[in-house]
């Protein structure tokens, strides 16, 4: 209790947006390359959240993360995770081969879910619709699969996002993959992993 007591102190006072802004963005532009765009994410009021465009140096390749989420723990993993430590904290990323608005518009409607609905994201969730549900990304892309170990393809592989710690609980960093109705159906029948092999197998990369 005492604990808590000191982070939520901490977390509604003046100080914490910026530790938590000028951290995150630090981090990013570390592990990926220069900030070249950022976007408020919601109306403003806590918990406060950006996207930031990062291009990744020396590829044609622009990733767009949030930075906020993973200031406060999300509410009920514990319920399902046995051992929560770096679920309970996340971010959102996303890469794409073009500096467009599609990437910053996904991972920003996707970064209101948890403490909008007072809910969690986790390593394999799925988020379902239908084919030609993100035109943006393609006209055969039926939903979302979130991982931290995104396919590689042929080219590069991802940055690697791991180290970034909140308040001395680790941050895991999710990629949003666009994934066709067959993936969907393998991730929601068998498990996550399984349709993170089918990915693999078809050379699917982590750049959407």
């Amino acid at each position: 209790m005492a604990e808590s007591r000191e982070f939520w102190r901490w977390r509604s006072g003046p100080a914490a947006w910026p530790e938590i802004r000028s951290t995150g963005q630090a981090f990013l532009e570390q592990r990926v390359g220069p900030q070249d765009a950022v976007w408020p994410i919601g109306d403003g009021t806590f918990p406060e959240l950006i996207a930031t465009r990062h291009r990744v140096e020396g590829q044609n390749v622009w990733v767009t993360a949030t930075t906020g989420l993973s200031a406060q723990r999300m509410a009920g993993v514990e319920q399902y995770l046995e051992v929560p430590d770096g679920a309970t904290r996340i971010e959102l990323a996303i890469a794409r081969s073009v500096p467009d608005q599609a990437g910053a518009d996904l991972v920003a409607a996707l970064a209101t879910i948890p403490f909008g609905r007072c809910t969690w994201l986790g390593e394999g969730h799925t988020i379902g619709g239908v084919p030609g549900s993100y035109p943006a990304f393609g006209p055969d892309k039926a939903a979302l699969l979130l991982t931290a170990k995104p396919p590689e393809g042929a080219g590069p592989p991802a940055p690697d996002l791991t180290g970034l710690v909140r308040r001395e609980g680790k941050v895991s960093y999710l990629w949003a993959l666009l994934i066709d109705e067959e993936t969907f159906r393998l991730a929601r029948g068998r498990d996550a992993r399984t349709a993170a092999e089918h990915l693999a197998g078809t050379g699917a990369t982590w750049v959407q």
